[in-house]
């Protein structure tokens, strides 16, 4: 049987945060993703830092597979292009669904209608009063372009060069579109979407 499976990106160093931004406050971002995550997919996969002991030793709560980046190249298309390298290995993965970790903040219900919406052929992408939004959901049709992927642009260039293939699912979720960049952020998110 064909499964669906996630990967989130957790590699980066939140230079512009000040401090470890996946870790940080009382609800971590880390956490807040992975307890959506791994609530919609089974099989969930996290690409991390190649020395990550404080990642590493977080997620042991849950149960994911981490993927160690490559030292010399941690940008978005890399850790993308590594953990599609792990994922293809697995011959029944039909869908992966990628995740930044600092976008903690869609819904879950948002979530299961990307996943619905997705399939083998097919890249799901949401967006929000017409601005493109995260996670992306590609099929395995997709896997070997993302397999060539490096630099900071991330999956663009594989959005950009299937644009027939691309289903764009309209969601009334701003979560889809929020990411932390700085320590404000969070706080502001927080309040908007946890009630803090």
């Amino acid at each position: 049987m064909k499964k669906k499976c996630a990967l989130i990106l957790a590699a980066g160093f939140s230079t512009r945060y000040g401090e470890d931004k996946r870790l940080s406050g009382s609800k971590p971002l880390l956490d807040q993703i992975l307890q959506k995550v791994c609530a919609c997919f089974e099989t969930v996969y996290v690409v991390h830092r190649a020395y990550d002991p404080d990642l590493l030793t977080y997620i042991k709560a849950y149960d994911v597979i981490g993927i160690a980046a490559p030292i010399a190249d941690i940008s978005l298309g890399t850790s993308i292009s590594v953990g599609i390298e792990y994922i293809q290995k697995k011959n029944n993965i039909s869908v992966c669904a990628i995740f930044l970790a600092d976008m903690p903040y869609i819904s879950m219900q948002s979530i299961i209608k990307l996943n619905i919406a997705s399939h083998e052929k097919a890249i799901v992408r949401p967006i929000y009063q017409d601005i493109s939004g995260h996670p992306v959901l590609f099929g395995k049709a997709f896997f070997p372009e993302l397999l060539d992927l490096k630099g900071k642009n991330g999956a663009y260039p594989v959005i950009k060069n299937n644009l027939h293939h691309l289903i764009l699912l309209d969601l009334d979720d701003a979560g889809c579109i929020c990411d932390v960049d700085q320590p404000e952020d969070k706080e502001k998110y927080e309040k908007q979407f946890l009630n803090c």
